[in-house]
């Protein structure tokens, strides 16, 4: 039986994560509750998601409201869901172009995943931020906000699976 690739497995859990990035930006949106993620008093996706922390703006929130603190209160109505599309869109895009041995974005691939660890150790950073509002302020948890952070950290993990020395490096330019 042949062996799945840490690219492969990346992809597959890069898609997941942009499906389920995809339905929390579309609850966020929407007018209605969603029963679907409404299991308990505290297993619930519509107060975490439609709640100020659910937006960029969230931590202005929580520093002028929850703590008190003097900071400028900017209103930035873009959901989380939306910045995690995106990113796992720019995420999933890079895999195939590093599948491909080619450049992307003008990065070659060592360059790639090195901008791909940052970019999912700053979400990875988020998401910790985001389950602590979920933890110590709103008390409440989305189902689907934990599954988007466990995938989060399963792609981290995988793309240090990526060596260095993988097929898919180029060798870097000389200056």
């Amino acid at each position: 039986m042949k062996r799945s690739s840490p690219l492969t497995w990346l992809k597959i859990f890069t898609f997941l994560a942009i499906l389920v990035s995809i339905y929390l930006a579309a609850q966020h949106y929407s007018p209605n509750e969603s029963k679907f993620c409404q299991w308990s008093a505290t297993l619930d996706c519509n107060i975490v998601n439609k709640s100020p922390y659910s937006t960029v703006d969230g931590i202005l929130y929580l520093l002028s409201f929850e703590y008190g603190l003097n900071t400028p209160y900017i209103d930035i109505p873009i959901p989380n869901a939306v910045l995690s599309i995106l990113l796992f869109l720019f995420v999933f895009g890079a895999l195939f172009s590093l599948e491909k041995k080619g450049t992307y974005f003008g990065m070659n691939v060592t360059r790639t995943i090195t901008v791909l660890r940052t970019l999912l150790w700053i979400s990875l950073i988020y998401a910790a931020y985001l389950f602590f509002i979920e933890v110590s302020v709103l008390k409440a948890y989305c189902p689907f906000c934990i599954v988007l952070d466990i995938l989060i950290i399963l792609i981290l993990i995988l793309l240090y699976r990526v060596p260095f020395s993988h097929p898919l490096h180029l060798p870097r330019r000389k200056p």
